[in-house]
């Protein structure tokens, strides 16, 4: 059953995942450069995520939180993909700064695709 509030966390996770490369093809200089560490536009963008996702979290009913506490084993499973995400982040500048937003974010919706396939063939899931 659809829920009036989740309509608001799918609208926070649309928003906070497309936001990113409008924002940082937005703070380019005129020379196409960056007047600031790239990397901290990651940082502050994934800080932001976070804090949402905490206060979204924090904000359930104690019956419907999933941790009561997090060990170091739940860290480092969560790490991982924190990793990847990182670097996947990281590259989004190199692609911003060679090619246009509207492209990018066309080139960026193909990850679904790419993902259905993944799912399909190699983890035979449907």
């Amino acid at each position: 059953m659809w829920e009036p509030h989740r309509a608001a966390y799918v609208l926070a996770a649309i928003i906070l995942m497309t936001a990113q490369p409008f924002a940082v093809t937005f703070t380019q200089n005129e020379s196409g450069g960056y007047d600031y560490v790239v990397l901290t536009a990651n940082l502050l963008s994934e800080s932001l995520k976070f804090v949402v996702s905490l206060t979204v979290y924090s904000l359930l009913p104690s019956r419907q939180r999933t941790h009561r506490a997090i060990s170091a084993r739940d860290v480092l499973s969560f790490a991982s993909p924190a990793v990847f995400y990182a670097l996947n982040n990281a590259l989004l500048f190199a692609i911003i700064a060679s090619i246009r937003p509207a492209l990018f974010q066309l080139l960026s919706t193909t990850k679904t695709v790419f993902t259905a396939i993944l799912f399909r063939l190699v983890l035979r899931r449907q």
